[in-house]
């Protein structure tokens, strides 16, 4: 089966080949719900995106199937779109292949003076040791290098050395990706015994006219025995190996394998390039010719930042290592994790990876989001308790059963469990992801509060000996803003595997400007991040200004700290909850008005680093960027 991303693709591309113009939003959400086994209908689709029916299916649908049919020469319709788009997806890739496989190429191609661009992307195998370090550096490797349009296929060596060696399908494999990363350590090459099998797999010469992968190793940890890595570095004379022995090592293994892949990167030869195949109608395939210099990807329409990240949005980029290790986690039996951070930085965009990771996984997942509790049910123990078994059956889609399992001489927080444990688990046969969103929403209220974190904690210690509870793996999502309200100097919710989201580096950055078509150099990029410190949200709000309005970067941070400015919204929500808290805000003026690290009370600086106002260093404070330092200084000094 074809993969749905590889269809979009090639349907975005046959459609900006043949008409000049690009999918938008809407229409790429219709065609991947079209593309799906189990199709959403338009009425679906329009109440899911807050659209009329009669919008998606008479304007938006009928312009693409319309779109779609020129193309391709042939009637597309809803119903037709997956076995239309898979027919001509295998004859265009049978053509490209058989002229040059697996090569991921760019093309210019002329018509009518316009000039188009075809991609075919190349692919990297990386195959991989279980365990949490090398799982962190393969998640990084993915991210670094996924900005240079290369697609991956990972595989632990457990899974890779599975495959019949006897039907040739370990060579077929490798043969078929452009380039190979093998992540070794001492432990999986001796348990292993991998040698012969890399001698053999990855050392053979290709037969004529077979393609040759590009093969890179990375050593894992330090080798202690001698005798293994020797016969390593005899048997790979010709396959470069780099050391890794934690996360200072990355960014030298990263800038070793783009060199090498640079320098081992060729186009089709001069003679091949009348051989490329029509796969549109109308190309003038003899005007086709290679692009020596890095040329823009297909143009992706700006999202406006408001919400979280869809899923399926290039606008999202990982912050590793804290994704991979939350995969890692949420595969544990009784597993819990806690994410937490200020508002927009990120947290639900993802929380909701790690429930479709869960959901890739074939997991059950159910969503609890505090926020959709009456104030009379936040107030009152026993009847959150029930609210939350009861919210959780229904979308488990089971019959709640509260009162039979609720009995008031045992008391709530046991009726809970039994509920749990004898009825909801005991009701399902996959691991159960139960994410709690918006739980500060309780913070205030000490009770309530402490009686649903003891309640977690002890289910995560009944997994140990209970297999039933092994079951359910724990998200707990909070904002951190909102503990400026209570009388603490420390996170309430502080167990399992705690994840405190960072603001986005200098190379992040970087990525998303590449992905919003904007051409900034390293100096832009730092000018941004002295503004507003990679704050995510503000990331993705200065640079779809900069794609959209088309104004300066100039422009944008002269207007920034203004009451008009793209930030303004945030500023002021800052400042009312400042002014809500005047001990509060008279430490914050402190901050304020210093050019050194200023010595705060403890609460106080608590308080403000969970409000994103400042950074702690060795108990000293520094506000966390010229924004706030810009905005704070006219309200709060003058």
């Amino acid at each position: 089966m074809i993969n749905i991303d590889d269809l979009l693709n090639f349907a975005e591309m046959i459609i900006y080949t043949h008409a000049g113009k690009h999918l938008n939003d809407l229409q790429r959400v219709i065609l991947q719900e079209s593309l799906l086994r189990t199709k959403k209908t338009y009425e679906q689709i329009a109440h899911e995106y807050g659209y009329s029916e009669n919008y998606i299916q008479q304007v938006v649908a009928t312009k693409l199937w319309r779109l779609l049919s020129d193309a391709l020469g042939e009637k597309v319709t809803k119903a037709n779109l997956r076995s239309v788009l898979e027919r001509n997806y295998k004859t265009y890739k049978l053509q490209t292949d058989e002229i040059h496989p697996q090569k991921q190429l760019h093309y210019r191609v002329k018509e009518q003076g316009t000039i188009y661009q075809l991609i075919l992307k190349k692919k990297i195998f990386i195959i991989y040791p279980e365990g949490e370090s090398s799982i962190n550096l393969v998640q990084t490797l993915v991210s670094a290098l996924s900005i240079s349009d290369y697609e991956f296929l990972l595989k632990t060596w457990a899974s890779f050395l599975k495959i019949d060696q006897g039907s040739q399908t370990l060579e077929q494999e490798v043969m078929s990706c452009e380039s190979v990363i093998m992540l070794l350590s001492e432990e999986c090459l001796t348990r292993h015994s991998l040698i012969q099998t890399l001698t053999r797999t990855f050392t053979n010469s290709p037969t004529e006219g077979e393609h040759k992968p590009t093969i890179m190793s990375i050593l894992l940890g330090g080798f202690s025995d001698r005798v293994i890595r020797e016969q390593l570095e005899n048997e790979f004379t010709q396959i470069p190996i780099w050391e890794w022995s934690d996360s200072s090592d990355t960014s030298t293994v990263i800038q070793n394998i783009r060199d090498y892949l640079k320098i081992n990167h060729d186009h089709l030869p001069p003679e091949q390039l009348n051989e490329l195949p029509q796969i549109t109608p109308g190309v003038d395939v003899s005007a086709i010719e290679p692009i020596e210099e890095d040329y823009p990807v297909p143009f992706i329409e700006p999202e406006l930042p408001k919400g979280s990240v869809p899923l399926n949005s290039p606008f999202y980029v990982e912050r590793n290592p804290h994704e991979s290790r939350c995969y890692h986690e949420i595969s544990k039996p009784g597993a819990m994790i806690s994410l937490k951070a200020p508002k927009q930085m990120g947290k639900t965009s993802l929380l909701n990876r790690i429930l479709a990771y869960g959901a890739s996984q074939n997991y059950q997942t159910v969503l609890i989001d505090f926020q959709q509790a009456d104030e009379g049910i936040l107030t009152d123990v026993n009847k959150l308790l029930r609210w939350f078994c009861g919210s959780i059956s229904r979308q488990l889609q089971l019959e709640s059963k509260l009162n039979t399992y609720w009995d008031q001489d045992l008391g709530s927080k046991l009726s809970c469990t039994l509920y749990f444990q004898e009825y909801l688990l005991e009701q399902i046969q996959q691991p159960l992801i139960l994410a709690l969103e918006e739980v500060n929403k309780i913070f205030d209220k000490f009770e309530v509060a402490n009686t649903l974190l003891l309640l977690l904690r002890s289910w995560s210690e009944n997994s140990k000996v209970n297999a039933v509870w092994q079951k359910l793996r724990l998200v707990v999502v909070h904002s951190t803003e909102e503990y400026i309200a209570l009388q603490i100097n420390q996170s309430p919710f502080n167990f399992g595997l705690e994840i405190d989201l960072p603001p986005l580096r200098a190379f992040q950055v970087q990525q998303l400007a590449k992905r919003h078509e904007l051409d900034l150099g390293a100096k832009e990029i730092d000018q941004i991040m002295d503004l507003i410190a990679g704050h995510p949200y503000l990331v993705r709000l200065t640079l779809y200004d900069l794609a959209t309005r088309k104004l300066s970067l100039q422009e944008l941070i002269q207007d920034a700290a203004t009451d008009t400015g793209i930030y303004k919204d945030h500023l002021h929500r800052l400042l009312w909850q400042l002014q809500q808290y005047p001990d509060l805000m008279a430490a914050f003026k402190e901050v304020v008005d210093s050019t050194k690290p200023v010595t705060l009370e403890q609460v106080q600086g608590f308080k403000l680093k969970s409000m994103g106002l400042v950074c702690l260093h060795n108990n000293q404070v520094t506000i966390s960027c010229q924004l706030y330092q810009r905005y704070f200084s006219e309200r709060l000094l003058s």
